[in-house]
């Protein structure tokens, strides 16, 4: 990189350099990111500043960011006060929550809306069931087929009968959430866990299934 005149500085936050550390922040296109600098204190040295005597004076970009979250109104992203009319039919479909699974659900309802999923899992379904091995519950594309007829279609959104009271329309995933988190250190068990880290570990289940068919 260096040779190519390609050389990326790290910015410090002056007013968060202590002896433990300070915000570190990286130009690299392939980080653009906080990073962790190793050797911070010699980097600092080389423009006079000698960490060991700094006094932090200003809050980190995490502390900053707590305190955003803290001031923000959430009620303006959400439907808090509103009076919302019931809805049914396909795609109108929960997941119902089993035990601090509001991650797996939140990416199950995204990725429901990616068409090629449909078109993958749902509109084959029927074949995917005839081709299903005995042991349905460890085979992921049966599985999946199961969630996207559930979510996308309206197989389980029919209205409630007329004068019944309104109960949301929604599907348990409890075998598909299973066979995810199988074997896994975190996934399998019953803690809440970081979205994005499910969405990774789902996509790398969904391609090794893919490439196994």
């Amino acid at each position: 990189m260096k040779l190519e005149g390609k050389e990326y500085p790290l910015v410090v936050k002056l007013g968060t350099i202590t002896p433990s550390g300070a915000d570190v922040y990286s130009y690299a296109p392939d980080e653009d990111d906080m990073v962790e600098d190793p050797l911070l204190a010699q980097h600092l040295s080389h423009w006079g500043i000698n960490m060991m005597s700094m006094e932090k004076t200003e809050k980190s970009m995490a502390e900053l960011q707590i305190d955003l979250n803290k001031g923000f109104d959430f009620d303006k992203i959400t439907e808090a006060g509103a009076e919302l009319q019931p809805v049914h039919g396909a795609r109108h479909v929960g997941l119902k929550n089993m035990g601090n699974t509001c991650y797996v659900n939140s990416i199950l309802q995204v990725l429901k809306e990616v068409p090629m999923l449909a078109d993958t899992y749902l509109t084959p379904a029927a074949a995917i069931y005839q081709s299903a091995p005995a042991d349905p519950t460890a085979d992921f594309p049966t599985q999946m087929a199961k969630l996207c007829t559930g979510l996308i279609s309206d197989r389980y959104a029919a209205p409630p009968p007329e004068g019944a009271d309104y109960a949301a329309v929604a599907v348990q995933p409890r075998m598909f959430k299973q066979l995810i988190g199988r074997g896994h250190a975190e996934f399998s068990t019953g803690r809440q866990q970081d979205a994005v880290e499910y969405f990774q570990h789902l996509l790398e289940t969904m391609t090794r299934a893919e490439f196994a068919a």
